[in-house]
């Protein structure tokens, strides 16, 4: 019995030193537990700030796409209006030119016809110094005319006064 009950006791001393052991195991267990539900905790809200985090980057997300749209829609419309002004200013580039090229070819029109007037008026100048002499000459016959004019005219007097002598001298004869 003895030997009973020293298996007994070192049964006891077992299970007790097993049940002691058990013990610590369920505390570490316990604590291992509570950690782990601390951890579990902490990730559900790092989850939740996650989801909100979330949440708010895709409210961004469709902020950005809609102010990139927009954007987009700006640089289009912006490339509409610079190509339109590459358009109407070429047009208007061309239109210069044609405009040019007629106002050049006007004034090369105007200036023939400026020259060719010139022309003629230098053919009519060249003939003036013709007229200048012929008038010259005319001037001198004129003179010469009118100086032997005032000789006839002192004639006719002289005469026209002798005639009446010789009038009155036969007046006075026939009387």
């Amino acid at each position: 019995m003895m030997a009973k009950k020293a298996a007994q006791t070192m049964d006891l001393t077992q299970a007790s030193q097993m049940l002691q052991w058990l013990d610590e195991e369920r505390r570490k267990d316990k604590a291992t537990i509570a950690t782990l539900e601390e951890q579990a905790r902490s990730q559900e809200q790092q989850l939740a700030q996650q989801e909100a985090l979330i949440q708010d980057l895709q409210t961004t997300t469709a902020s950005v796409q809609s102010l990139i749209s927009q954007v987009t829609d700006f640089e289009q419309t912006v490339s509409n209006y610079k190509n339109e002004m590459v358009f109407l200013l070429d047009k208007r580039e061309e239109a210069w030119k044609k405009e040019r090229a007629e106002a050049e070819r006007l004034r090369k029109i105007e200036f023939e016809s400026i020259a060719d007037h010139l022309g003629k008026l230098d053919k009519r100048m060249q003939v003036l110094p013709r007229y200048d002499e012929s008038l010259k000459a005319r001037q001198v016959e004129e003179q010469r005319l009118s100086e032997i004019l005032q000789r006839l005219e002192v004639s006719v007097s002289d005469l026209d006064k002798r005639s009446d002598d010789r009038v009155q001298a036969v007046t006075y004869l026939e009387e």
